[in-house]
């Protein structure tokens, strides 16, 4: 089993009245290594899915972020483009290479959702430009 699949059968335990409020977050933060508050399981559903909540909980970090290359570059954009609806990797993949390339938190998610950039490499070149204001 998955750690996505096992965190959203918890959750489900938990929300079924099955499991306890403690022993829920301790049993995610075991499967995850996230720390989520009580709060935060009790609401995540006001903003996502449970599909969503635990993806981003279960998704690895691109801890290695400062070794991207230009080819690794294009394969984390064209998993992003291949599915525009899984939020887990699109975060992850555009936390990494914004880091890597610079950019400001939200940079990779305007240039495809709203500039309607959608070819990794049209998406790198933009990654890439030196936006830096010299005063």
């Amino acid at each position: 089993m998955s750690k996505k699949d096992e965190i959203m059968r918890v959750v489900r335990e938990y929300e079924q009245g099955k499991k306890g409020t403690n022993e829920t977050i301790k049993k995610i933060f075991e499967i995850s290594g996230h720390e989520v508050d009580r709060d935060y399981l009790d609401n995540y559903w006001r903003s996502e899915d449970l599909e969503s909540f635990a993806g981003f909980l279960a998704i690895e970090e691109i801890s290695d972020w400062d070794q991207i290359d230009d080819s690794r570059a294009l394969s984390l954009i064209r998993e992003m483009l291949n599915d525009l609806n899984n939020d887990p990797v699109i975060y992850r993949n555009s936390e990494a290479l914004e880091r890597r390339f610079n950019k400001p938190e939200g940079k990779i998610t305007k240039l495809i959702f709203e500039q309607n950039i959608t070819d990794p490499e049209a998406l790198l070149v933009e990654l890439k430009k030196n936006t830096t204001i010299l005063t």
